[in-house]
């Protein structure tokens, strides 16, 4: 039995075992599994790695993107570019770090693209950081939002909502079980030229599409983001088989 999960914190809520059960149904797949994976700490990966011998693949999460990379032992383009890893494969005991946030995120925009020059990231961890690989790719500019804003991010406080067409919350702020919070943000400046794409998806509408949408925004959830980089993560766990 081939052994796929996902690891993180606070993972009890995730879609992500229903859609693989699912879609192993869907193809008649009767030789693998999906599993949650809860870690306290990244270190705690070659752990489990060793204890589990089926495990052939792992999708990564809040708030283990960034810090598993030093223990993969190989990375695509994108993870290293992007600084995170959400796919990892394992083949001959060797890790394979790889990132489909970013190509999953570019596919699901695709409807939008018209409508956007200049986009506002919030938050700077590691789906943050694919967000902004992503639109690179795509010749967007963007601002990266924090609260304890380096280099070139800006602060809550110096958000300016008018100059952008499109938002993306990268942030933890609306998922269970942060479900009534949401970023520092002055919504009032929010219109019907913005479009709000929150990475969140449980609950759904979180209370940023909600207070958005009221405001006459195009709001999207991450649930079809989801769906993709799992399919992506999925055809790279093949690939490697």
């Amino acid at each position: 039995m081939k052994v796929y999960g996902l690891i993180g914190k606070n993972i009890a809520h995730s879609f992500s075992p229903e859609y693989f059960r699912a879609k192993f149904e869907e193809e008649n797949i009767d030789d693998a599994i999906y599993v949650l994976f809860p870690l306290k700490e990244v270190l705690q990966i070659k752990k489990l790695i060793a204890d589990n011998p089926g495990i052939s693949g792992l999708n990564v999460t809040i708030p283990f993107k960034t810090t598993v990379i030093e223990h993969v032992d190989f990375l695509d383009e994108a993870a290293e570019r992007i600084g995170a890893v959400n796919c990892i494969s394992i083949y001959n005991k060797k890790l394979y770090g790889n990132n489909t946030d970013a190509e999953a995120f570019a596919r699901t925009l695709l409807p939008f693209t018209e409508r956007i020059s200049n986009a506002l990231i919030l938050g700077s961890g590691g789906a943050a950081k694919a967000i902004a690989y992503a639109l690179e790719k795509m010749d967007k500019r963007y601002d990266v939002a924090s609260r304890t804003p380096v280099n070139k991010e800006v602060a809550y406080s110096e958000i300016v909502l008018n100059r952008y067409q499109l938002v993306v919350n990268t942030t933890p702020l609306g998922m269970n079980p942060l479900v009534k919070e949401i970023p520092n943000l002055n919504l009032e400046d929010i219109n019907k030229d913005h479009i709000v794409y929150d990475l969140n998806y449980n609950p759904t509408p979180t209370k940023l599409m909600e207070e958005c949408e009221i405001r006459g925004a195009t709001v999207k959830d991450g649930l079809e983001m989801l769906h993709t980089q799992a399919d992506l993560s999925w055809e790279i766990w093949q690939n490697l088989s």
